[in-house]
């Protein structure tokens, strides 16, 4: 019985994330929209195939697994419980693919970029925070009203090398 409560408990947690994480894609989406209307020239910059891609080939082979799994070796009373983990399994790439999609894609223009829901200027980056401990390849970057964002080491560079395009641009205008 406690194992049942805790699959469920886990199973709705998991609709839960995976509803979350495509809110965030929609308005990450309808915030793109508006950008790309007024940015017609923005270039992408896609960190995330990699995780889409792995994310898409893991949740088919979760549900592939969970469809199949009384052909396994498992105790025949244990294979719809070992169904509904796979089934979560699965649900956890599914979310994955959602916050990949809107966290790991970035578009640049000649002042600014954007980024999840919101268009940053350059001139508006305050700092850098590194994020975690030794070999942590994220950081936090913190705009001049506080707002922060967390970006990747592949992401961090780009915004890096477009912002000194920016600056040496900026400085021949003088």
């Amino acid at each position: 019985m406690t194992s049942i409560v805790i699959i469920g408990i886990l199973f709705v947690y998991m609709l839960y994330s995976v509803y979350k994480a495509f809110v965030i894609f929609k308005q990450h989406t309808a915030a793109l929209k508006e950008f790309k209307a007024n940015h017609a020239d923005a270039k992408l910059f896609d960190s995330s195939k990699g995780w889409v891609f792995s994310s898409i080939a893991m949740c088919i082979l979760c549900i592939v697994i969970a469809c199949y799994i009384q052909n396994m070796n498992i105790d025949a009373e244990k294979v719809n419980a070992y169904r509904i983990l796979y089934v979560i399994i699965a649900l956890i790439f599914a979310s994955m693919i959602f916050t990949s999609l809107a966290g790991k894609r970035m578009w640049f223009t000649d002042d600014g970029f954007f980024y999840g829901e919101r268009f940053f200027k350059y001139k508006d980056v305050d700092r850098r925070e590194p994020i975690g401990g030794v070999g942590s390849n994220s950081l936090r970057l913190i705009m001049k009203d506080s707002f922060a964002i967390t970006l990747n080491k592949k992401q961090n560079e780009k915004v890096d090398s477009e912002m000194k395009l920016w600056k040496t641009k900026k400085k021949l205008r003088k």
